[in-house]
């Protein structure tokens, strides 16, 4: 459709016999930015602006204020008012706004704790602790609650009265040393803003020494809960309805929207005709493991040479194939994951949005009859190659 408006365009130009750089001109002022999550979205666009780019930008939609995509439900107990722009995710083929947005659950968050509640993102006070039968010296009994009594421990039990051991002055005497075998003295030394919570980060903290990233502010979470990649916007899909996509980045892990905009031309590309559009798209492969035996070969795993090991499977993998690149090589994303079922829909990749920490993806699979879940790999696995 925009072929044909712009083609009609340059018709009526034509006509009315303007000149090519006046035409050129009043193209540029027809372009601007056409991501609609950006600030500075112009809807009167009929193309995407490639001047006038911001700060270090290049290529189409330079000229698009930053997008800062977050959870924009007030309710939410992620809702930030840094977000520019709500967080969005295709479930079932339909778009959800704010689906990154977490449920606020209330319960006790401390792990040491008899009443720990995997699925709590607020404390509640709530948390109780087992307490123990011990004999002091004159033979008489007391009831006491051991923990790390370290206040400088991320485990700290304010409400423990004897350390790691069950001790404490009253019961060993004036020779007691604290024991604090049981304490958690090691502190993030990094924590990654991720106001999205799609395991991406947008900003990192390298000083920050916080046992809970969480202090920081909304967003905050330690390096386990982050891929080792940062956030990077743009196209990521090679083709949208059969039509190539010149925009598509397989660096990219979030979509903004910026897809199929500009014109494309098979001309621009050499050896590249329609029928390569077949193969570009994003499929699923499975797989089954191998190994390499003493003479080289792969063999699979059932091989007797291999001693008929079990290396469970089949396994899954997701190709993305895009146009290729300014230097003619195609470009290739490669995704290795684990496939599981929850709620009895199939998903990549466990993301549950009330579960932030892999124990707390396990208490969820337990809880809705998972029979397996991986709940680690969210982007760590994925390679981009030109070959």
């Amino acid at each position: 459709m925009k072929r044909v408006i712009f083609t009609i365009f340059l018709s009526s130009m034509v006509l009315f016999q303007t000149g090519c750089d006046e035409i050129a001109a009043v193209l540029e002022e027809s372009t601007g930015c056409m991501l609609q999550d950006a600030s500075n979205y112009e809807a009167g666009a009929i193309a995407p602006c490639v001047t006038e780019c911001l700060g270090d930008k290049t290529g189409a939609n330079c000229c698009c204020e930053d997008i800062v995509y977050g959870c924009m439900d007030p309710a939410a107990s992620n809702h930030t008012e840094l977000a520019s722009a709500p967080c969005s995710e295709l479930i079932n083929g339909v778009k959800v706004e704010n689906a990154c947005c977490i449920s606020e659950v209330s319960g006790c968050t401390d792990e040491a704790a008899n009443n720990y509640n995997a699925l709590a993102n607020k404390d509640d006070s709530s948390c109780t602790y087992d307490s123990v039968e011990v004999t002091l010296s004159d033979g008489t009994t007391a009831s006491v609650t051991p923990g790390c009594m370290n206040a400088d421990a991320c485990n700290y039990v304010a409400v423990a009265d004897a350390d790691c051991n069950a001790e404490n002055a009253t019961i060993s005497g004036s020779d007691w040393v604290q024991n604090d075998d049981c304490c958690n003295l090691t502190k993030n030394a990094s924590c990654y803003l991720d106001l999205n919570n799609n395991g991406y980060y947008e900003e990192v903290n390298t000083a920050a020494n916080l046992c809970n990233c969480r202090d920081l502010g909304v967003g905050w979470v330690s390096g386990d809960e982050v891929a080792e990649d940062i956030e990077v916007q743009g196209c990521t899909s090679p083709t949208v309805n059969g039509q190539a996509c010149v925009e598509y980045n397989p660096s990219a892990n979030v979509d903004n929207g910026g897809c199929c905009q500009q014109e494309f031309s098979f001309e621009d590309y050499a050896d590249f005709d329609e029928s390569s559009l077949d193969f570009m798209g994003v499929f699923d492969v499975e797989f089954m493991m191998g190994m390499v035996d003493q003479a080289g070969e792969c063999v699979m795993p059932s091989d007797s040479s291999m001693g008929n090991m079990n290396m469970g499977g089949p396994y899954m993998a997701q190709l993305t194939l895009g146009l290729p690149n300014t230097s003619g090589e195609g470009q290739l994303q490669y995704f290795e994951v684990y496939r599981d079922e929850m709620e009895s829909r199939p998903e990549w990749e466990v993301r549950i949005p009330t579960a932030n920490t892999e124990d707390q993806c396990f208490a969820y699979a337990d809880s809705s009859g998972s029979d397996y879940s991986y709940c680690a790999n969210w982007g760590h696995d994925y390679e981009n190659c030109e070959d």
